[in-house]
């Protein structure tokens, strides 16, 4: 049998997705495609019969020729024909984002496990937002359209907004050539009040939505998936750092500095800490914006070693890069943390004259 873990936490946000209007605006720096009325789209797709994801993905696409029909025909039949596991929810409580967990079995199989987590979620009509993400992506690919799954911190800005860490998933779409931004959960209804009820309705709030608009209450891991060229720094990183699902992997139990942005010179030293109930591990910090697997395996070499007392250890970063941006804290190979750094302009002045 497959088991479905405990839900992310984009239950609370559901809840108040009917007090947003439809936007659909301009797309900052991008050619925006030639959006017709998706009607008769959402009609038709509605009625066709759940299959493998292969054979869907042709059965929703066979009838379209530009991509943004095929997309929205993807978008709409899983925003009408899949329901938010409202069973997963439990009110106040604040996890991460859980994946559907697979019988091991099944790994053996040839299958990627986006494509056995779709065939899950079409078998039992139900997801959270993981399987709503994978669903997306898996039909795309079938279908010959280039797709992401973006992970990141997604806010509902209304009363308890949860920790500043990542608890939701969402898609990129590229079409024509451009890449858009969608998320297919929050597009296909709401949760009652009480949290014990899925209303399926479909919100065109979150399809090619805005980057500007898109960024207000999703915020990626990698920045890069904003689609802005400038991305704002979320108000969250005033109170901590953003913490990635790697975090939590590793049983961090406390960290230094508590705030997520710091304030700094050129020729300062800052002290990265960190403590956690498992062993630990090798910790590195690095100034570049994006730490892929290349950077990571690059930081490998360092021979900058960390202080390690008990179960805390420290990694001490040296201010050199007038142009940093970004702290990432790596912990065995995985980042798990990214702080805002801020240079001191003044300072920096000072050294050109």
């Amino acid at each position: 049998m497959h088991n479905i873990a405990s839900s992310c936490n984009c239950v609370e946000f559901m809840k108040v997705l009917l007090k947003f209007l439809p936007v659909l605006l301009p797309f900052v720096g991008l050619s925006q495609p030639a959006i017709s009325n998706f009607s008769n789209v959402d009609y038709h797709v509605k009625s066709v019969s759940v299959a493998e994801p292969d054979s869907l993905a042709r059965s929703l696409t066979k009838h379209y020729t530009t991509e943004i029909e095929k997309v929205r025909a993807i978008f709409s039949w899983i925003t009408q024909n899949i329901s938010y596991q409202v069973g997963a929810y439990k009110p106040g409580r604040n996890a991460p984002v859980k994946i559907l967990q697979v019988d091991a079995k099944d790994t053996a199989t040839l299958k990627t496990l986006d494509v056995r987590v779709a065939e899950i979620v079409l078998e039992r009509k139900l997801a959270v937002c993981d399987g709503y993400a994978r669903l997306f992506h898996t039909l795309c690919n079938f279908a010959g359209i280039r797709s992401e799954i973006i992970q990141g911190y997604a806010n509902d800005q209304v009363g308890n907004a949860p920790k500043f860490r990542s608890n939701h998933k969402w898609n990129a779409v590229m079409i024509d050539s451009s890449w858009y931004l969608l998320d297919a959960t929050w597009g296909s209804g709401y949760i009652t009040f009480y949290g014990n009820h899925f209303i399926q309705h479909l919100n065109e709030s979150y399809f090619l939505t805005d980057p500007a608009i898109f960024i207000k209450d999703h915020y990626p891991e990698d920045t890069r998936w904003t689609l802005l060229n400038d991305p704002p720094i979320h108000k969250e990183y005033n109170k901590a750092p953003y913490r990635h699902m790697a975090f939590f992997k590793h049983k961090i139990t406390s960290f230094a500095p508590a705030a997520g942005v710091i304030e700094a010179a050129l020729g300062d030293s800052i002290t990265i800490e960190l403590e956690t109930d498992d062993e630990v591990k090798k910790l590195v910090v690095t100034d570049v914006p994006v730490a892929d697997s290349l950077t990571i395996a690059s930081l490998n070499s360092i021979t900058i070693k960390p202080a390690i007392l008990n179960r805390k250890i420290k990694y001490t970063y040296n201010v050199t890069a007038a142009n940093a941006q970004w702290l990432q804290v790596i912990y065995d190979q995985e980042v798990i943390m990214k702080y805002k750094l801020n240079i001191k302009k003044s300072h920096i002045a000072t050294i050109k004259q």
